[in-house]
């Protein structure tokens, strides 16, 4: 199969994706981009998912085409409803707040590459690949050898939330003493410092 283009691909922010449209849409994608990445190594190459959300691709040509085409054919946006709503409790009464905003999702992967001419730097390649495989920009096949002193910024799949912070829905104080919460977005548990209101938080 050599010489050709090793890479490895990154599905950028998956927890978020997970959070918005759930782990069956996810596995989808994941499905999806698995048989996109073998059409596009074709016969001559090789592909493999290596982790939950990362693969590799051997690709025998002697251009980078093929591979941004790929990371296109992925690439997707959606409209979807971003916030969050807050569920009270003080005194025995019951208050509820809500707020959202329009935004989009995209579905995008992270890429790193380099050209490989023998087989006995493959162990080293990948290693390399691997560890350089964060905070750059997506949908762009990237390479190796000139990326070592890039920026690094953790890409959003999601274009914007609503502006500032949730609040009480008694008071609208933005301050908690928090008891409990998990991964989402908007999850939280605890009570209001200003008020003292029990108060519940989830995502739209």
């Amino acid at each position: 199969m050599l010489p050709g283009y090793v890479a490895v691909f990154n599905f950028a922010d998956t927890q978020r994706r997970n959070c918005h449209l759930g782990h069956a849409k996810v596995d989808e994608d994941i499905e999806e981009f698995t048989e996109l990445l073998r059409q596009a190594v074709g016969t001559t190459g090789y592909s493999l998912r290596i982790a939950g959300n990362e693969w590799l691709g051997f690709f025998a040509i002697n251009a980078v085409e093929p591979i941004q085409q790929l990371l296109n054919d992925f690439y997707s946006e959606q409209e979807i409803l971003t916030g969050w709503k807050s569920v009270g409790c003080k005194d025995k009464v019951q208050k509820s707040e809500r707020v959202t905003t329009e935004a989009k999702i995209a579905r995008a992967m992270l890429c790193v590459y380099s050209y490989l001419e023998r087989l006995e730097a493959l162990d080293t390649t990948l290693e390399q690949l691997l560890k350089n495989a964060y905070g750059l920009p997506v949908s762009i096949p990237h390479n190796l050898q000139q990326i070592t002193n890039s920026l690094r910024n953790r890409w959003q799949c999601v274009s914007q939330y609503p502006v500032g912070l949730p609040v009480c829905p008694f008071c609208r104080g933005d301050s908690f003493n928090w008891l409990d919460g998990d991964s989402s977005i908007y999850s939280a548990y605890g009570f209001c410092k200003t008020c003292g209101a029990e108060v519940e938080f989830s995502d739209i």
